[in-house]
């Protein structure tokens, strides 16, 4: 058998690992977990392999923590830790792939709106040598506006991460051990966990396979509107060097064309016509700032580690397991 050239070697950084890894960001779900990890052990239990699940609570800041310790202390296979304050969930779910040590793992939300059931179908690709399966929903069980966001957040995501065209993206994913080590050698560059998967894996290796959506067991979603904003906003600016550089050209073309416009007006005669199309440079002149502004942040951002980073000594306030 031909070995797969995007592999890893074999050797000691194997040691302690298991078959399969659950990776669960929790925020504010201590109701729901006892049952997600009923079902989760009824059917990795069926997989005849060695299985972990790793629960990473969010800053949740109520009860979700003891929770998870309840399931840790009944089952050693449940590994939990705990951020030092809510850092979203795709750097939860990094968090959690970055302790995992399964030869698969497999990331889901914490609200059995993915359920348990399914992940035998998120396994088999992986078996099969494909490095991410991304579960596809034939139907989306979340409120309009939500799914919109989903949508205008994909649209801007294949634009600019170059995503390809045939695959949908949703946060029920299967990563095989060469991925996991791939996206997770990633140091403090952003928090998008499809831009890292994009920039770390071959796009052939990227693979759908279509799932079931349920309705959320209780609760509402974490993702309010001013989330979904800021991460908009994290991936339009932040993730890519193409949007930060095309920030870059439009802010310093504005400036230049508003500086020579207001030049060769203050040449003419001046007027009413003259007045307003000075004001029209100036706003340009104003708009070319900030693009430029948004781009230069952008591009110091992807250099520095932030406060919610990729390192375990501050992202971890607690861990067991």
């Amino acid at each position: 058998m031909a070995k797969d050239p995007y592999s890893p070697p074999l050797g000691p950084d194997n040691t302690g690992r298991t078959d399969i890894s659950v990776v669960i960001p929790a925020y504010r779900s201590g109701r729901v977990l006892p049952e997600l990890y009923r079902r989760l052990r009824s059917v990795l239990g069926t997989c005849g392999a060695t299985w972990e699940i790793v629960v990473v609570d969010d800053g949740s800041g109520d009860d979700t923590y003891d929770a998870m310790r309840r399931l840790r202390k009944g089952d050693p296979r449940v590994r939990i830790m705990r951020l030092t304050k809510n850092c979203g969930q795709h750097m939860a779910t990094l968090c959690g792939l970055r302790n995992a040590k399964g030869d698969w793992v497999v990331t889901m939300d914490d609200d059995l709106q993915h359920p348990p059931e399914e992940i035998v179908k998120i396994i088999r690709p992986l078996k099969h040598g494909r490095h991410v399966v991304i579960g596809r929903y034939a139907e989306k069980r979340h409120g309009l506006l939500r799914n919109a966001a989903s949508w205008i957040a994909e649209q801007a995501s294949g634009a600019l991460l170059s995503k390809p065209r045939d695959i949908s993206w949703s946060s029920f994913k299967g990563f095989s051990r060469y991925a996991v080590e791939s996206i997770t050698r990633h140091q403090g560059k952003g928090r998008y966990l499809a831009s890292l998967i994009l920039a770390s894996v071959p796009h052939d290796s990227i693979v759908n396979v279509d799932v079931a959506h349920h309705d959320r067991w209780y609760g509402t979603s974490g993702y309010s509107w001013r989330k979904l904003a800021s991460l908009f906003l994290d991936l339009t600016t932040f993730q890519t060097a193409v949007s930060r550089r095309n920030m870059n050209l439009c802010g310093t073309a504005l400036i230049i064309l508003s500086c020579v416009g207001n030049l060769s007006l203050s040449l003419l005669p001046h007027g009413g016509t003259a007045s307003a199309c000075s004001a029209v440079f100036w706003v340009s002149f104003l708009f070319g700032m900030g693009l430029l502004a948004l781009g230069i942040s952008g591009w110091l951002r992807s250099r520095v580690v932030g406060k919610c980073c990729d390192d375990d000594a501050v992202m971890i306030a607690e861990r067991e397991g």
